[in-house]
């Protein structure tokens, strides 16, 4: 039994110019779709304000669950948030980031095709950072020659919809530690035989906020990244083999939400 259609995973470092809004934004496009849910914000050791700010707004809101931590980085709190939005028992969890670069009105579209996926990537459209934008095709070509997979064009993209118990599945095969956990969850779902759907989704670059990553960091991040999916890819062969595609992910109906162990899927 599901205790919320839909939880709305939010991590925010740093951005108390935006993050209000952006609940708002959010609130108002889910109670206009009529949508049971849950926001789940994640603040990770913000020093600007946003710890009081989000303190006060869940106290008058019952629709908002906050949490503070100590600085871990993006993808740990990432991670946190989705198994936070499991443990809420989810039917839907949906993920995007507190900078505002993608507009909630932007969500009804995957909202309405949910029910023939299991993982549906916002995949975003406009002009970004020159580095960012290389990091994003890099990690596009990486992942494609990796997992053999060619259609998805924005592996990191921060506007994704997973059902919740094909993210339950999946998930446990990610370290905590990951830098760029849903670079790795698009990946998963694809070489399990996922029923994946792709949006463009527009994109405006940030205006209260700059891009945390500066220099020699992002490189660092980059190699970072890099390997991880190289040892995450090389960790699947590990699992036993199952001749018939998309029986681990996309069946609603299992009693146990965790279902059995995973396994590797060949064909589609």
């Amino acid at each position: 039994m599901y205790q919320y259609d839909l939880a709305v995973v939010i991590p925010t470092f740093n951005e108390v110019k935006n993050i209000q809004n952006v609940i708002n934004d959010w609130k108002d496009i889910l109670e206009k779709n009529k949508i049971h849910y849950q926001i789940i914000i994640i603040n990770d050791g913000s020093r600007d304000g946003s710890a009081e700010l989000l303190g006060q707004l869940s106290k008058e809101d019952d629709h908002l669950t906050v949490i503070h931590q100590l600085n871990i980085g993006h993808g740990p709190t990432l991670l946190k948030g989705y198994q936070h939005a499991l443990h809420l028992k989810a039917q839907w969890v949906f993920q995007v980031d507190s900078d505002d670069e993608i507009k909630a009105k932007e969500f009804p579209r995957l909202w309405l095709a949910r029910e023939s996926a299991d993982f549906i990537l916002g995949e975003r459209q406009g002009k970004r950072i020159f580095l960012r934008k290389w990091i994003s095709l890099l990690s596009q070509r990486w992942g494609a020659f990796l997992f053999q997979e060619k259609r998805i064009k924005d592996p990191n993209s921060p506007f994704r919809l997973f059902r919740g118990s094909s993210l339950a599945k999946v998930i446990r095969l990610i370290p905590l530690n990951s830098f760029a956990p849903n670079i790795m969850l698009t990946y998963l779902f694809c070489f399990f035989g996922a029923r994946v759907k792709r949006f463009e989704v527009s994109y405006d670059q940030r205006h209260h906020s700059e891009f945390k990553l500066k220099n020699l960091k992002i490189f660092k991040a980059a190699i970072l990244s890099f390997w991880q999916l190289l040892s995450l890819r090389l960790s699947l062969f590990r699992l036993p083999i199952t001749p018939k595609a998309n029986d681990n992910l996309n069946h609603e109906n299992r009693e146990n939400e965790n279902g059995p162990p995973l396994t590797k899927t060949i064909g589609m």
